[in-house]
C-alpha cells in the first residue's frame, strides 16, 4: 500500500490543488467566520463546525487560518471520509455563497489598484 504525503491527501479531496499556506489568508478566515454559523446545522457540516468551534474557543485551533491549515487540523482529527465529504460540500457551499464577497473586499483593501 502506497504512503501518500499530506499534500497528496489534501489534493485527493479537495476539487482544487491547495497551496501549502502557513500563513493565514482572508479566504480561509472568512470560511472559518462562515462555518462557525453552521453548528445548528444536523448534517456533517453542522458536525464539522462544531469541532472546529470548540477547537477554536479551546485554543486548539486559530480563527484565522488557510484553506490548507483548516484541512491539516480536519486531517489531524483522523477525519472520515464522511468528514472529507462534509469539508468539500462546505467550502463548495461557502465558495457559492459567500466568496464573490472576498474579492470585492480585496479589492477594497489593496493599495494602489484603482
Amino acid at each position: 500500500m502506497k504512503n501518500f504525503s499530506i499534500k497528496e491527501v489534501i489534493n485527493k479531496f479537495s476539487s482544487h490543488p491547495v497551496e501549502e499556506s502557513k500563513e493565514a489568508t482572508l479566504e480561509g478566515s472568512v470560511f472559518i467566520k462562515w462555518i462557525k454559523t453552521q453548528t445548528k446545522r444536523h448534517d456533517d457540516i453542522g458536525k464539522m463546525s462544531r469541532l472546529i468551534t470548540e477547537d477554536i474557543l479551546n485554543g486548539h485551533f486559530p480563527d484565522k487560518a488557510s484553506k490548507y491549515q483548516i484541512m491539516m487540523h480536519l486531517i489531524s482529527h483522523n477525519m472520515s471520509k464522511e468528514g472529507r465529504d462534509a469539508f468539500v460540500s462546505a467550502w463548495s457551499e461557502f465558495e457559492k455563497i459567500k466568496k464573490p464577497h472576498i474579492v470585492t473586499l480585496q479589492k477594497l483593501l489593496l493599495p494602489g489598484d484603482q
